[in-house]
């Protein structure tokens, strides 16, 4: 079958939960003098949107990037397509929780978690629909592999956020942050176009 709808369905679903994200954000209710030390006070909650925003953004761009690679999908590709979308949806839960309680050992721990778990889908995504190279637009072995190392690499450094959640929850935020950076600045570790079509 075609990917058409499976596009349209899975944008959709990206632009309802980077929307959500944003339902964290309140309008303080204090008196008016009081008001510039309330805003500062949701701070973490603005840090937590933005960086998760920014982060559900990146996924979009991989499932996009990756929908440009194939030619059609089937049965089995669109449950997969739809856990990868079930782990995006969740991903306002654990950014609420790291708002609200951001020294929390726990709130890194389950948002690192949560992370790791969109990075697994898209990878178990990609590896079936492009497990025939003929279902693909120029993709061969060697890129097929590229791909599943960068949705796998972010597991490292998540893995090592939630080990230094014991000992420096500040080193935690590097690591999560490092990610995103690495994924939004082009660079050639990460950016790499699929070889010529011949």
């Amino acid at each position: 079958m075609t990917k058409t709808r499976m596009e349209a369905f899975s944008d959709a679903v990206y632009a309802i939960a980077l929307t959500i994200l944003v339902l964290e954000l309140k309008i303080p209710t204090v008196e008016p003098d009081r008001l510039f030390q309330a805003t500062l006070g949701q701070l973490p909650k603005l840090f937590a949107f933005i960086l998760s925003f920014l982060i559900v953004g990146q996924y979009w761009v991989a499932h996009h990037s990756m929908l440009n690679l194939i030619k059609r999908v089937d049965h089995a590709s669109l449950w997969l397509n739809l856990l990868l979308l079930l782990f995006v949806c969740f991903i306002p839960y654990p950014a609420g929780i790291l708002g609200e309680y951001p020294y929390s050992q726990f709130a890194i721990i389950l948002y690192s978690v949560s992370l790791s778990f969109v990075n697994i889908a898209g990878a178990a995504f990609w590896i079936y629909t492009t497990r025939q190279e003929e279902n693909t637009i120029g993709v061969n072995r060697e890129y097929r592999k590229y791909v599943i190392y960068i949705h796998l690499f972010p597991l490292i450094p998540y893995t090592m956020a939630i080990l230094f959640t014991f000992y420096s929850m500040t080193v935690s935020y590097i690591l999560i942050v490092f990610v995103l950076i690495l994924f939004i600045i082009p660079n050639r570790f990460i950016v790499r176009t699929p070889p010529p079509l011949p």
